[in-house]
This record gives structure tokens, C-alpha cells and sequence, in this order.
């Protein structure tokens, strides 16, 4: 069985969803006025958020259905977010997102100068 969780599993779902669509809303803003993305750079970033969600859904919906254990695979979902979270975290602190650093390639505005070990 399940622990009981301190909100109901509804407001819990709501409130993922909610950060989601304030994340898409929220990074092309982030790009324009923090790092001076241009329309092509911030329509690229827009598609990078949600090209994973059209090529993944159908298929990871239909591993949860297949999955016998659907609190282990929350969990390791779960425990994915967070270490994705930690990584991004932890690159931040080193100084490895900072403008120039962060999509070196075709995308950066302006070339990496010194770029420090990530």
C-alpha cells in the first residue's frame, strides 16, 4: 500500500502542471531579456520544450500502462527529475550556464571564450 500523501493526488497534479506551463512561459522570457535571444533562438528554444513531449508521450504512455508497478515507476521518475534538477543545479553553482556556456554551437550568440571544465 501507499503512504497517504499530505495534499490530495488532484492539487498534486495541479500543481505539476501549473510549474510546467510556467516554465514554457517563463524561459523564452528568460532568454529575451537575461541573454538577448533573437526570434530564431528563442522559437528554437520553444520547440526544444516541446519536441520531447511530442515524441515521448505516446510512448512512455504506453509503458505506464504495460508497468505492473505504477508507484515504482513514479518513483523512478521522480528520483530522474530530481537528479536532473541536481545536475542543472550543480552546473549552475560551477558557472557552466552562464551566457556563452550554455549551448555552445550554432545557437550561442556570441562564441565561448575560456569556458570553465563542466
Amino acid at each position: 500500500t501507499m503512504p497517504s500523501l499530505p495534499y490530495p493526488p488532484a492539487f498534486l497534479h495541479l500543481a505539476a502542471w501549473s510549474a510546467e506551463h510556467v516554465a514554457l512561459a517563463a524561459a523564452p522570457l528568460v532568454a529575451v531579456l537575461a541573454f538577448d535571444a533573437g526570434t530564431s533562438a528563442t522559437g528554437l528554444l520553444q520547440a526544444a520544450q516541446t519536441l520531447p513531449f511530442l515524441l515521448l508521450s505516446i510512448p512512455a504512455g504506453l509503458l505506464a500502462d504495460r508497468a505492473a508497478s505504477r508507484p515504482r515507476l513514479l518513483a523512478a521518475a521522480e528520483a530522474l527529475r530530481a537528479a536532473s534538477d541536481a545536475g542543472l543545479h550543480g552546473r549552475s553553482r560551477n558557472g557552466c550556464l552562464q551566457r556563452g556556456h550554455a549551448c555552445p554551437g550554432p545557437l550561442a550568440s556570441e562564441p565561448a571564450t575560456a569556458a570553465p571544465r563542466c
